[in-house]
């Protein structure tokens, strides 16, 4: 519309719009470390789902569930904006594992130019998450078209937005210089020494948490984060 075109293009390109992306929901409940009541395809008003998944310890299961159902919407090899959309009771933590869990997964048969993730449509307080997949190749102009400033309820579009490519992504080199907060140098380290030093660090310090696993979930059912 903001290009001038008449009604029925902007409802044509609509409709072709809808046959070039999938989207497949389901809602969980947490218990512990545990998904239970796992239903895949559940209405955004509730309705039950079609499909049901036995408890299970993690997301991987049911991404490949969902990437199952998906592909038929949308070809393998496609280029692909993605859009992870929490159905409101859904905790930030637990959209963040999803996610990582997703990305893995999807990037083996999809070209991901963008992804979204956040509160796009809820359900109340129904802890679930949606999953949609579009395709680029029906429309040049998709990307550019997500990018128009519009009025919506959704922080997450209408906003001007920096799409940086990878390569203007900052980095950081490992560091040669060990300073205190004066700011006065204590010692200096090559560079590759310092690579291994803070990478001998971090290894370590994520060895200890995991082997303090078991302790440290008691200790955060008791008392809490």
């Amino acid at each position: 519309a903001e290009e001038g075109v008449g009604l029925d293009e902007v409802y044509g390109f609509g409709e072709g719009l809808v046959r070039n992306l999938g989207t497949i929901g389901f809602t969980f409940r947490a218990v512990g470390d545990r998904l239970e009541n796992v239903e895949i395809g559940k209405g955004i008003h509730g309705e039950p789902g079609v499909y049901t998944m036995p408890a299970c310890g993690d997301f991987e299961g049911i991404v490949e569930f969902l990437l199952k159902k998906l592909e038929k919407c949308v070809p393998k090899a496609a280029e692909v904006v993605l859009m992870v959309n929490n159905l409101g009771g859904t905790s930030e933590f637990l959209m963040g594992i999803f996610l990582k869990s997703l990305l893995d997964k999807v990037k083996l048969s999809y070209a991901v130019k963008r992804t979204y993730c956040g509160t796009f449509l809820s359900s109340l307080d129904q802890a679930g998450i949606s999953v949609t997949l579009l395709n680029l190749g029906y429309s040049p102009k998709l990307l550019q078209y997500l990018d128009y400033e519009v009025t919506v309820p959704s922080m997450l579009f209408g906003r001007k937005r920096c799409n940086l490519p990878p390569s203007a992504v900052a980095t950081v080199s490992p560091m040669d210089v060990l300073q205190v907060s004066s700011g006065v140098p204590t010692c200096t380290i090559t560079e590759q020494f310092g690579a291994k030093l803070a990478s001998t660090v971090i290894t370590f310090v994520c060895e200890a948490l995991i082997s303090c696993k078991d302790m440290l979930n008691t200790i955060d059912k008791e008392a809490g984060d």
